[in-house]
């Protein structure tokens, strides 16, 4: 299993121009592996005074995590 961390690397490693909105919370075939985008950890932590919705709280009260289900 491979799991992207933001847009960069999730368009790069599955060749696409779709966002990291929109492609993560899923699983993706990706050769022999499976490749699962996530957003940046940084994006989760640097809002935590307007999160996005579904958001939890983090363990370590800095910020926010978005709960995501995660379809394979």
């Amino acid at each position: 299993m491979v799991v992207t961390l933001g847009n960069f690397s999730s368009k790069l490693l599955l060749d696409t121009t779709i966002g990291i909105t929109r492609l993560r919370g899923r699983a993706y075939s990706w050769g022999t592996r499976i490749l699962v985008p996530t957003l940046h950890p940084r994006r989760c932590c640097a809002v935590a005074a307007t999160p996005w919705p579904g958001c939890v709280p983090t363990s370590c009260g800095h910020g926010w995590l978005r709960a995501a289900n995660l379809s394979l």
